[in-house]
């Protein structure tokens, strides 16, 4: 046993340089998935308190602040993993919207409309996570 491992200490050592290599590779990319995990949870986290954010000091709706409203739904589209929830917000917001009489908030009415149809649409596409939305 001894000899073989000597007469093939070249090999062993390409092995072992090679099995570090790999887990060396493995760490790295795991901590840069769990990296840019923290990254989107604070990202639509930071999302949901800018749309629900008030209005202008003196309680005014501007149309800038809708636009960004309008900015933040479509946004919702980009982060799949927080899609379940997004539906479920997103509805709530909209009842709370058409309740609001306000025909300025039209525009960001058919931004979530949208962004609802959108998420909708990829679920059924990717029917990988099995989960029911009324969770």
């Amino acid at each position: 046993m001894w000899n073989w491992v000597v007469e093939n200490n070249g090999v062993l050592a390409l092995i072992v340089a090679v099995l570090v290599a790999v887990a060396a590779l493995v760490q790295f990319f795991w901590i840069k998935i769990s990296e840019e995990h923290a990254r989107q949870f604070a990202n639509y986290h930071k999302l949901l308190e800018d749309l629900n954010e008030k209005k202008d000091p003196d309680g005014k709706t501007s149309g800038q602040y809708l636009d960004r409203q309008m900015a933040i739904i479509y946004e919702l589209r980009s982060l799949s993993r927080y899609h379940a929830i997004s539906l479920r917000i997103l509805d709530r917001c909209l009842i709370s919207w058409a309740s609001l009489n306000n025909a300025g908030y039209a525009p960001v009415i058919s931004e979530a409309q949208r962004t609802i149809a959108f998420i909708k649409r990829s679920q059924h596409r990717r029917f990988r996570r099995c989960v029911n939305l009324d969770d």
